[in-house]
């Protein structure tokens, strides 16, 4: 029975495997939040974005179809081909190379486990934020499955459901998928179609089979299909105060949730990924292969000058494929050691061309280049009881990442073509150490430090003639996790200090723009879980995290800035590293006997100001923001059946997920992306 079935019983254990071995997340010296599928279903979460509301110190933006993951303030201040993302996504154990996987819907998740801090040494690859690991369900040997559908304003109409069974005494075999369609949020004044429409459709398929008493095989393959008008692009004006250049030449501007563009904008994805999954029980240590292959071709097109007049449009193109290999062993015994170890091997290629066509004067902008990745690594991690309280634990990993390039940048009408070929290869060691005291079976207090490194790349189509270097940063942190009450009440806090070193950035050097190792930063704070389970059917759930994300070191020049002066950011607020967030979760399950239960839950999230560039430029932020959420839920007695109604941002709060400026030519234009208006509807459950 779940933990809020009942008011007698406490907060059920959740065993994770964010360090590769199966472990309570209140026995693991990290500051890790597990979500399973009951809370994943209780909150409503079927997307990437909404897990910033179950883990502290998340923040989700996106910018189009790319996912911009902050985790303690460490988020991805440069996003292109050429860079790679600051937190780690994987999928079952593979690691997700580029934003736009992270920014995918979750369906059949047996549950997501957010680690927070840099995870150099298990989860080594560019995890400097944290890793964010997503386990789906497995096959089982016993027939069944569900179907869920919802309906909703913007004449919303999504299904999941999976289904799946044996084939055999020892095969077992399991199918699952997502749809999801309904009407754009954002209106174009112009065409009388709508951006940010959904038009999405995933499926995943498994085999699970036995080979023998100690060998076991996960066969995986997934696809993900998107098909839509587009992602809004709304311009709220120019950082200067003067006119848009498309309204100096005659075009019409939109006002608040709304576009005005003439040149039709549209979206479209398509992913494939297959992962084989071979585990072998040797009695005293555990070996495991993960095998993962994806591939994503994407085609998107935007206006991006914000008016009906036909200045400036943009049309992207992106293919990528990816191979990895991860072999480790684990130990499994009693004993006061306990170790694990393993080899990994990533591969990525891109192809990537941006143009930019400017019909009004006649010419156009491409750019674009093949990067391509080759990551080795090698990692031993191992814990060590001291007494049978104290233990002590010691990692390392070394990685070294190979990447090449051939970039261009052409501009044909002027006849200027520009290229350039580039190579990097970087090194790293990424050790962790960590001790904790265990006083009592439901304490556990401990402290650790870990070093994060994430990789160099390429200013794709800048042709600055370099590529740029790592970054690193050095965590240090403590923490205490504790249950009483027969596990009704739970409290996890954590205390942290992260040196930021050599971070990627934009700079503007004599005019130009360029990635470089131009900054560091402290980050300072503390986040807080609780859980209570008071009894009589209540459950509150509440996160928190304050933190102070500073440039220690920045000087740069503001490309909007008439004036050019180098200005010294130090002491300026990290972009996508809110001081503040608050979320709580209030729910109240009535019994109803034979008939069923009834569950109302209220939800309220709260985000401090977000800057989304380095100059804290007000314009360019999302102002301090209040979200209320609230659900409905009645369940029949055999649990077969569910009725939920929902409400997402009630109050219809203005909510940019992102915002840049635009280059000169623009205008210096304030491209700013939305996140969904209010919705409601009502989701109808079966389980067989």
């Amino acid at each position: 029975m779940r933990a809020a079935d009942t008011s007698a019983q406490g907060v059920e254990e959740v065993v994770v495997t964010a360090e590769k071995r199966k472990e309570s997340v209140q026995k693991i010296p990290l500051a890790v939040t597990a979500i399973d599928d009951e809370m994943l279903q209780r909150a409503h979460v079927d997307t990437m974005q909404d897990l910033q509301n179950l883990a502290p110190n998340v923040t989700f933006n996106s910018g189009d179809a790319a996912a911009l993951i902050s985790i303690r303030g460490i988020s991805t201040l440069v996003l292109g081909p050429g860079e790679d993302t600051g937190v780690a996504v994987h999928l079952d154990g593979v690691y997700l190379g580029r934003a736009q996987y992270q920014n995918a819907a979750l369906y059949d998740v047996a549950r997501v486990e957010v680690l927070r801090g840099p995870q150099g040494t298990v989860n080594g690859r560019n995890a400097t934020g944290g890793s964010i690991n997503i386990i789906t369900q497995e096959p089982t040997f016993d027939f069944g499955g569900y179907l869920n559908v919802a309906f909703g304003n913007y004449n919303l109409v999504k299904t999941d459901g999976a289904v799946g069974g044996p084939l055999s005494d020892d095969t077992a075999w399991r199918v699952a998928w997502r749809t999801e369609n309904h009407k754009g949020y954002t209106p174009n004044i112009n065409t009388g179609e709508a951006l940010d429409e959904a038009n999405q459709q995933s499926v995943r398929a498994e085999l699970l089979s036995n080979l023998d008493s100690h060998t076991q095989l996960l066969l995986t393959v997934d696809g993900d299909f998107a098909d839509t008008s587009g992602y809004a692009n709304i311009v709220l004006g120019t950082v200067t105060g003067l006119p848009l250049p498309g309204e100096a030449l005659g075009g019409t501007t939109a006002t608040g949730r709304r576009v005005s563009a003439n040149d039709p904008a549209y979206y479209k994805r398509e992913v494939y990924g297959a992962t084989a999954r071979l585990t072998r029980d040797f009695e005293d240590f555990v070996v495991t292969s993960i095998t993962g292959y994806r591939q994503m071709k994407e085609r998107s097109a935007v206006d991006l000058d914000g008016t009906s007049f036909d200045f400036m449009h943009a049309n992207y193109t992106r293919d990528q494929q990816q191979f990895s290999e991860e072999l480790n062993i684990v130990s499994n015994t009693d004993s006061r050691l306990q170790w694990l170890a393993g080899l990994y091997y990533f591969y990525e290629h891109q192809n990537s061309d941006e143009t930019y066509t400017f019909p009004s004067v006649g010419f156009h902008l491409s750019i674009g280049g093949p990067p391509t990745t080759n990551s080795y690594a090698a990692y031993a991690q191992a814990t060590y009881a001291l007494t049978d309280q104290i233990d002590i634990t010691a990692g390392l990993r070394y990685t070294d990442d190979r990447k090449h390039t051939s970039e261009y940048s052409v501009l044909p009408e002027f006849a200027i073509y520009g290229y350039d070929k580039l190579e990097g290869d970087w090194s790293a060691l990424t050790p962790k150490f960590a001790i904790d005291y265990k006083p009592t079976d439901n304490t556990m207090v401990y402290a650790s430090a870990s070093r994060g490194f994430r990789s160099g790349g390429f200013n794709i189509g800048g042709l600055q003639g370099t590529a740029f270097s790592p970054e690193f940063v050095w965590s240090y942190e403590a923490g205490v996790k504790h249950q009483w009450a027969d596990r009704r009440y739970t409290l996890n806090l954590a205390l942290f200090q992260e040196d930021y070193t050599d971070l990627q950035v934009f700079q503007i050097l004599s005019l130009l723009s360029t990635v470089q190792n131009a900054a560091s930063a402290t980050i300072k704070g503390i986040e807080g879980e609780f859980v209570a389970l008071p009894g009589d059917g209540i459950r509150l759930d509440l996160n928190a995290a304050y933190t102070d994300a500073q440039f220690d070191k920045f000087s740069n020049t503001d490309a909007a800035d008439p004036l050019a002066i180098v200005q010294n950011l130090a002491g300026y607020q990290l972009p996508r590293a809110p001081k503040v967030r608050i979320n709580a979760g209030l729910e109240k399950m009535w019994e109803l006997g034979a008939d069923g239960s009834f569950t109302l839950r209220g939800e309220y999230h709260y985000t401090s100001r977000v800057y989304f560039s380095e100059f804290n430029d007000p314009q360019i932020s999302q102002a301090p923001v209040s979200v209320w959420n609230a659900r409905a839920s009645y369940e029949t007695g055999d649990g077969r059946y569910r009725v939920t109604a929902f409400a997402d941002n009630i109050t219809d709060e203005t909510i940019y997920n992102n915002k840049l400026v635009g280059a000169a030519i623009l205008g210096f234009n304030i491209i700013a992306s939305p996140a969904p208006p209010r919705t409601f509807g009502v989701e109808l459950g079966i389980k067989y």
